[in-house]
């Protein structure tokens, strides 16, 4: 699963992609709403984090952005506007969810967990390519019935390519 968190605030930015990746996602990180844009635009992200606030663009405006591009993933507005019209003008712009600064990490991390669960596209939960049976649950990886033994960072690597099969990628793309 790979995760996109837009926030200006460089340490709650970095915080949140550190405990993400905790949970073993792919978190990319920018600090402003043009950036997220192009992001958008040139990866394929299951889940949006974004802070309302931002320079260059607003969390909303990125949100609308990405839906307006046929992003069907989850999108969790992060921000300090707790008025009711301000929830009501993120979930009615195509937020998923909203959370009001500051939080706790351990209820982001349920939300995202919540969030991804229940988007409509299905997780493949078993990906079989040729010979290679590789479990996303699990954290399996079968070739011929007989068990692949991979640290954490090898089935991340392995299970990356596998989603992006077909596709040239970058050594700047597999590092992240």
């Amino acid at each position: 699963m790979r995760i996109l968190v837009a926030d200006d605030d460089h340490t709650l930015c970095d915080n949140i992609v550190k405990i993400l990746k905790l949970d073993f996602y792919a978190v990319d990180s920018v600090f402003d709403g043009a950036e997220a844009k192009d992001l958008i635009d040139y990866y394929q992200y299951d889940l949006l984090v974004l802070d309302w606030m931002m320079p260059e663009a607003l969390g909303i405006e990125v949100c609308r952005y990405a839906r307006s591009k046929g992003f069907d993933g989850g999108i969790l507005m992060l921000t300090a506007k707790d008025a009711t019209e301000d929830i009501i003008e993120g979930l009615d712009n195509g937020a998923d969810d909203y959370m009001v600064k500051p939080f706790k990490m351990e209820e982001l991390r349920a939300r995202v967990r919540a969030l991804l669960r229940r988007k409509n596209k299905m997780v493949e939960e078993e990906v079989i390519v040729g010979s290679l049976k590789l479990n996303k649950n699990k954290r399996t990886v079968f070739i011929e019935n007989f068990e692949v033994s991979l640290t954490k960072n090898e089935f991340l690597l392995l299970e990356y390519l596998i989603e992006n099969r077909g596709q040239v990628l970058t050594h700047e793309q597999m590092l992240d």
